[in-house]
């Protein structure tokens, strides 16, 4: 029944990748095409906010040299796939001579998506583990908000990159799936996981400069020219992720399992296994 809970409180956050939807119909959907510019640049901020906060978190669980060494691993990564799996680098027919020379197609925004969904779902499950189903309540809003504004730039992104919006929805979900496995993996192998999580987060912080310099960037630089309102949209995008991550910060839920953990090192159900 436990594995059952979690498994809904994940999903639940994986839904949130779906929010794009209400780009699709009606006045909602004149406003995105209408406005896609600004929240292209809404995006960028959140976006590097996001790659912010996963550097920090990084260098809090990592000795200096080793952070920045997975770091690249990340980016590595991500430029690897980005090059070889030919299903990312689709072009809708109306933005096929737009975007000739997006070689990425918004890949990275995918890679990067799924590994710092893999590092929430351990998060997630290594709360419902230690501290049951009302500490991961109190954190799962915040993970539900910050996934839902993380979401819709992504799919901002991924349209603008020659996405169909269907195909961009779907896609978003598919990333968005291992914070799942993160969270049914930790809730089973709970100091396993637990002690991959900071090179997971490290990995995912590459992945998303990787992002930030192949793909945002350059995005930006081609959109309309820069305006005032683009510019406060941008510290928008980074002032929410960030005010997000302070409701919930998780530096302070990685100390508490940490200190669980040692109470409790070695968890009932992996002796059951």
């Amino acid at each position: 029944m436990d594995v059952f809970i979690l498994f809904l409180l994940s999903l639940s956050v994986a839904l949130m990748s779906f929010i794009g939807l209400i780009f699709s119909f009606g006045k909602t959907r004149v406003f995105f095409e209408t406005y896609k510019q600004d929240i292209l640049f809404f995006s960028g901020g959140v976006l590097t906010a996001t790659s912010y906060i996963l550097i920090r978190e990084s260098l809090e669980h990592n000795q200096l040299g080793a952070g920045i060494g997975w770091l690249a691993v990340g980016a590595g990564i991500t430029f690897i796939l980005t090059s070889l799996i030919p299903v990312f680098h689709h072009h809708s027919a109306h933005t096929e001579h737009k975007h000739e020379h997006e070689p990425h197609s918004g890949s990275s925004i995918l890679i990067g998506d799924a590994l710092h969904n893999l590092g929430d779902g351990i998060l997630l499950g290594s709360t419902f583990g230690i501290g049951g189903i009302a500490k991961t309540l109190s954190i799962l809003p915040q993970l539900m908000i910050h996934e839902a504004i993380q979401e819709i730039s992504d799919y901002t992104i991924l349209v603008q990159n020659g996405f169909e919006k269907g195909k961009a929805l779907v896609w978003n979900f598919v990333s968005s799936l291992t914070v799942i496995v993160g969270a049914l993996g930790t809730y089973y192998f709970l100091e396993r996981f637990e002690s991959w999580e900071s090179i997971i987060l490290s990995i995912a912080a590459g992945s998303f400069l990787f992002i930030l310099w192949q793909d945002v960037i350059p995005m930006l630089r081609r959109s309309n020219p820069l305006t005032t309102r683009s510019v406060l949209l941008f510290v928008l995008g980074i002032g929410i992720i960030i005010g997000v991550s302070q409701l919930g910060d998780h530096s302070h839920s990685h100390q508490e399992v940490e200190t669980l953990l040692q109470l409790n090192p070695v968890d009932s159900r992996i002796q059951m296994l």
